[in-house]
């Protein structure tokens, strides 16, 4: 069973040596590893050259810059293993990391992608004390359409197939593109198995990241995930109550931090998405009551995005949001953890 490990980079020419000697430490032989350099303008393509070009697993591929997304898509495309991987070009994986994946796959010929825990590091694996999130199996589409980002794009294998069912990475979205990518792969009715180990190691780091973006451009994302999964679920027939709550809530999220980060006229355009899907009337009224108010006293007073939000969930008119990143520990991250699927 081969593995196409695609590591997506942009100006990494720093770090991604150490990236790439990461996969080949791998105790899992049958893989290659494919570097899809986006355009870079530094020297990454002659650190490449010099460290691997006489190594027969890496290939290299430079085309223009177009992002992570597309970065991706082009790895995808040119991979010649069966599954596939997508590490970021500072991150790093534990040397079994392969080796136990490719055992899941093993294990069941039904699943579409194995996760495995990550840890954030600063300087080496092991020197911080954070993993990504805790895992909760039993309802992950509601989970990523709630912003819980259960898992991170570097701890998963795929069954490229499956990729490509899903229509791979939208360029669309320029950034929370995990999440994104993780809410249609469980929206598509993903089957995936979680390996409770931390076997990858992101890179806790100020420096500029190939899927990063601004804080607006961020919450502009967030609305077009949203909306680009409003559609889906409303063309299949498959919306519920609680997940049309879940979308409006998203909405009125955006507005809030909109209106507190950026511009009023962007805030009050989602606030109108909002009350669009909202199904209830009761919620309706209470947030066109409340909301348009409070929008415009947090585009002036930042504090008041903490109180809108404490009134909104003592009313029920939003869900609460989770504050994921970095708030679970290497030592308590499992037993927060649900590994049963409904």
């Amino acid at each position: 069973m081969r593995v196409t490990v695609i590591i997506p980079t942009y100006n990494r020419a720093g770090l991604i040596e150490e990236t790439v000697h990461s996969v080949l430490a791998q105790s899992y032989a049958d893989f290659e590893v494919l570097i899809v350099d986006d355009g870079s303008t530094d020297h990454t393509q002659a650190v490449v050259s010099a460290a691997f070009s006489e190594e027969p697993r890496v290939r290299y591929h430079l085309q223009q810059n177009a992002g992570a997304q597309a970065a991706r898509n082009k790895g995808t495309e040119l991979a010649s293993g069966e599954y596939v991987m997508y590490l970021d070009s500072d991150d790093l994986l534990h040397p079994e990391f392969l080796a136990k994946q490719m055992e899941s796959f093993a294990l069941d010929h039904q699943l579409d992608g194995s996760i495995a825990q990550t840890a954030w590091f600063m300087q080496k694996p092991g020197d911080g004390p954070f993993v990504w999130n805790r895992v909760v199996l039993h309802d992950p589409l509601t989970s990523f359409l709630e912003q819980d980002v259960l898992w991170s794009t570097l701890g998963g294998v795929w069954r490229k197939e499956f990729i490509q069912k899903m229509g791979g990475w939208r360029l669309e979205v320029k950034s929370s593109q995990d999440v994104d990518f993780h809410l249609r792969a469980a929206y598509h009715g993903h089957r995936v198995r979680f390996i409770p180990e931390v076997l990858v190691y992101a890179r806790d780091h100020a420096g500029p990241r190939i899927s990063g973006g601004s804080r607006p451009g961020w919450i502009r994302d967030v609305v077009e995930i949203t909306d680009y999964i409003y559609g889906e679920m409303r063309k299949d027939g498959r919306l519920t109550p609680r997940h049309t709550h879940i979308i409006a809530s998203n909405y009125l999220w955006c507005a809030r931090k909109q209106a507190r980060d950026s511009t009023l006229p962007d805030a009050l355009g989602y606030l109108k998405k909002c009350l669009e899907v909202q199904p209830s009337v009761a919620r309706r009224i209470g947030i066109a009551l409340l909301a348009p108010v409070g929008l415009r006293i947090m585009n002036r007073l930042k504090q008041w995005y903490y109180i809108s939000y404490g009134i909104h969930l003592l009313l029920g008119l939003e869900v609460k949001r989770f504050n994921w990143h970095k708030h679970y520990r290497l030592e308590n991250w499992l037993q927060h953890s649900d590994f049963t699927k409904a």
